[in-house]
């Protein structure tokens, strides 16, 4: 006589068997659809490309002229370096303004205040007194005053000036009329490559770029400036041509 089988045995046992259909079926989906989503990836990714690269240069005469000016004065305490700074930098400022700057193109880019020190053999570190030091940016817009307000600088006692450069204050309007050139130079070359190699354009794929100004800088130091001296030429300060350069990237898919 056989046994019966027990109803929650047999229940037990279907719903095991269901479940395993249930989990091969999910596996078998959802390797279906990566092996098809896969394949779908391959299809869209673009295979052949065609990279191009080209520069565009403008050429503009600057606007502005930028000069950075500092003075710097050692004493034995503090309070007396920073006031003899302070008297020079006041008469430069006054007589930057009295040049005509006005008051938003002169500003500090520094300020401070430290001790000095000389190292000597057998004593270690001497202490020697303080150095104070304001530097000064100041934008000159009449270009044609630049030596003259260099001359000046130096009678009232400024001992360092760190560059003078010339700019384009407007900038971007040259750099978007080099862009303009440098993109229409890549896309010419993009055309004649894909003649010479039998392809078509299809669409661009990609765009970079990257730029470059280039103001005229030069260093001057007055480091033996007293401020006395009433017969210090002015100097001759060529501006030239500042050159502002683009570079793009352009990439096509081809066919």
């Amino acid at each position: 006589m056989i046994d019966k089988i027990p109803f929650k045995k047999i229940i037990f046992s279907l719903a095991t068997a269901f479940l395993v259909v249930l989990i091969v079926l999910v596996a078998t989906k959802t390797y279906t659809e990566m092996k098809g989503a896969k394949y779908i990836g391959l299809n869209s990714a673009i295979k052949n490309t065609l990279s191009v690269s080209a520069s565009g240069e403008v050429f503009k005469s600057p606007d502005i002229a930028k000069i950075i000016l500092s003075s710097v004065k050692d004493e034995k305490t503090a309070i007396s370096a920073q006031t003899k700074v302070a008297k020079v930098m006041n008469a430069a400022i006054d007589f930057l303004k009295t040049s005509g700057l006005a008051e938003k193109d002169i500003k500090t880019t520094s300020y401070n205040i430290r001790p000095r020190y000389d190292y000597i053999k057998d004593q270690g570190r001497v202490f020697k007194g303080y150095e104070a030091k304001q530097t000064l940016e100041v934008k000159i817009r009449d270009l044609g005053s630049v030596g003259k307000i260099l001359t000046g600088l130096a009678k009232r006692g400024v001992n360092t000036i760190g560059s003078v450069s010339y700019a384009i204050e407007n900038e971007d309007t040259a750099k978007n009329e080099a862009r303009s050139k440098a993109i229409a130079k890549a896309k010419k070359k993009a055309k004649n490559l894909a003649e010479d190699l039998g392809v078509d354009l299809v669409r661009l794929t990609s765009f970079s770029e990257s730029w470059q100004g280039l103001p005229r800088f030069r260093g001057i130091n007055f480091a033996s400036s007293s401020g006395g001296s009433e017969m210090l030429p002015s100097p001759e300060v060529p501006m030239g041509e500042n050159k502002v350069s683009v570079t793009v990237n352009l990439t096509y898919e081809i066919k």
